[in-house]
């Protein structure tokens, strides 16, 4: 496991997307909307128009702008899009 050494020794590294990330941006990209796990209040048809993700997925995506809240649903944004373009996946 790496630890800080409590000296700054350059720049970080670029940024990546881990796995569940990344397929969120995918599903985004190809016209579904996602929403969290755990959601109440939806009925099985409304269910079936979304993919679901856990809340720490959707709260990165959040926190760096990569998708929007739309209608207790969520959508990409072009930074996200711009995201899937470049940014590697771990």
């Amino acid at each position: 496991m790496r630890r800080w050494s409590g000296k700054d020794t350059g720049p970080l590294g670029p940024p990546s997307l881990v796995r569940s990330q990344w397929q969120a941006l995918v599903e985004l990209r190809a016209g579904h909307l996602i929403a969290r796990t755990g959601l109440r209040g939806l009925s099985a048809d409304d269910a079936r128009h979304f993919r679901t993700y856990s809340a720490p997925t959707i709260t990165a995506l959040l926190r760096y702008g990569f998708i929007r809240e739309v209608d207790g649903a969520y959508d990409i944004t072009d930074h996200g899009l711009h995201a899937l373009e470049v940014l590697p996946r771990r």
